[in-house]
């Protein structure tokens, strides 16, 4: 009679069988847009893509591929990005009607089958506040896609102008109105004093208070904020007085008891894959003791700052070093812990180990996260100092609460180290994955070196040299040996 039929946005086609049809269907409960492609042409969507996209679903069946992109280029780049290299979670900006485009979060699940691939997508949030063609496709929002911790960007005037997913946790249905608000209308936030630990407490948005870390903005004046992992804490409840001092830990005190003789430097080989070739070695302190046979470094340090015996550690095996640096080739890699940096011989004992023949250029440190949050003003003017004079320092690892970003730009860091425990995620968790791909892609971006510890498998390898990351240590490239012995290296074919 004159008026056109409702539009049918999805109807599952059983052409291929009922399972198909049924998994096709059930599609249409997601919230988020997904396309089912083939390497050139859009084979399906569901109707919250077609939402999304501002497009009717009959103009996107059976369109090219790069009819979703602004340019050739960005389509030939989005190609190579899903089905190349295999990037399964980032942003990506897509074209809307009208000659309008829009940054969305994708994750993609490349080859369900040959020539069969699907893209979930939605609103990056967090990425349309970096509106700024500088950051068109920059490191922040590609992290804030990957990382499971709630993020809420603040502008100058207070208000919640992006938040990522899990962000939203804070935010129930009922406060949908959150975007452009003010967030002292949801919470009541103590910002921290000039000189304090950089850690917003705010409460009203749960159960309890939350924490979280406070960093600067896009722009001037706009704050972001990442949640602690967990988004509700409860205070933890103070200890009941004891009349009793705790007894002392035997082995704590056997460790500040030892002799300097019964502690020996370990080598770690460290490797180039680029040349194939040995670039030096990491030396890790080890306590020849009955009862810590093959004790990690990281209970070591844990046993020693129990024992208040990390600066007599650290000075033991400053002495070590000058023995080893005519027998190790390239650098020698050494980390300290946040005692080390307080300890007032720290100084001498680098003048020291430089004066019995260390070449300045072949000697690097490596700062564990509690040493980064650590970098008061005093600790700051040590790394400058050291820094003058030619020795590298290498910050081990990044964390919201340890090493913010404006503190990897403002510091003398020559380089970036990705820990072991994102290593061992590799091929096992995609969030890790990205992680690491966009920590490798900033610390390029800021001509840092990255170097990956704990590499145990040909796959970490190679994913690691596939993003640029040709320095690599651990267990697949040779066991530690003791300093005395030479560095077998293994792995790098």
């Amino acid at each position: 009679m004159g008026t056109q039929p409702p539009a049918e946005p999805f109807r599952p086609d059983f052409s291929e069988g009922i399972e198909t049809g049924l998994y096709l269907a059930l599609l249409e409960l997601i919230d988020e847009g997904l396309i089912l492609t083939s390497d050139e042409t859009i084979l399906e969507a569901n109707t919250a893509a077609c939402r999304l996209l501002e497009r009717e679903y009959r103009d996107l069946i059976r369109q090219p591929l790069a009819s979703l992109f602004p340019s050739d280029k960005e389509f030939l780049q989005a190609r190579a990005r899903w089905f190349i290299q295999g990037q399964s979670r980032g942003s990506i900006r897509i074209a809307l009607p009208g000659g309008r485009s829009r940054l969305f979060r994708f994750i993609a699940a490349a080859r369900l089958r040959p020539g069969l691939h699907a893209i979930l997508f939605s609103p990056d949030l967090i990425g349309e506040v970096y509106r700024d063609a500088a950051h068109a496709d920059a490191f922040w929002p590609r992290l804030a896609a990957a990382v499971p911790q709630p993020v809420v960007v603040l502008d100058d005037a207070g208000r919640i102008a992006a938040l990522n997913d899990a962000a939203r946790a804070f935010f129930p249905a009922e406060r949908r109105e959150w975007l452009l608000q003010p967030l002292s209308r949801f919470a009541a936030v103590t910002w921290p004093e000039e000189g304090e630990a950089p850690l917003a407490r705010i409460e009203g948005l749960g159960e309890a208070p939350v924490r979280a870390r406070v960093l600067g903005g896009p722009q001037a004046g706009w704050r972001v904020l990442v949640f602690e992992r967990l988004p509700l804490f409860a205070a933890a409840p103070l200890p009941a007085p004891s009349s009793t001092a705790p007894s002392p830990d035997p082995l704590a005190v056997a460790l500040a008891e030892s002799p300097e003789d019964s502690f020996a430097l370990q080598l770690e080989p460290l490797v180039d894959l680029g040349p194939r070739r040995l670039a030096g070695a990491h030396a890790r302190l080890a306590w020849n003791h009955p009862a810590c046979v093959a004790l990690a470094p990281e209970r070591l340090t844990e046993l020693a700052r129990r024992a208040h015996a990390i600066p007599r550690l650290t000075r033991i095996a400053f002495a070590r070093l000058p023995a080893l640096a005519a027998r190790v080739p390239g650098r020698l890699t050494l980390t300290l812990a946040a005692e080390a940096l307080r300890d007032p011989a720290l100084s001498t004992a680098v003048e020291t180990a430089l004066a019995a023949g260390i070449r300045p250029e072949a000697l690097e440190f490596a700062l564990d996260l509690p040493a980064c949050a650590a970098l008061d003003t005093e600790a700051a003017a040590t790394l400058l100092a050291l820094s003058q004079r030619g020795i590298r320092w290498i910050a081990a690892g990044l964390d919201e609460a340890a090493l913010p970003l404006e503190q990897l730009a403002r510091l003398p860091w020559s380089g970036l180290m990705l820990p072991a425990s994102w290593i061992a995620g590799l091929g096992r968790d995609e969030r890790l994955e990205a992680l690491v791909g966009g920590t490798v892609s900033l610390a390029q971006a800021m001509q840092l070196e990255v170097r990956a510890q704990g590499v145990a498998t040909a796959g970490q390898r190679d994913f690691l040299a596939a993003l640029g990351v040709h320095l690599q240590q651990g267990p697949w490239f040779g066991p530690a040996v003791s300093a005395g012995e030479p560095l077998h290296v293994r792995g790098m074919d």
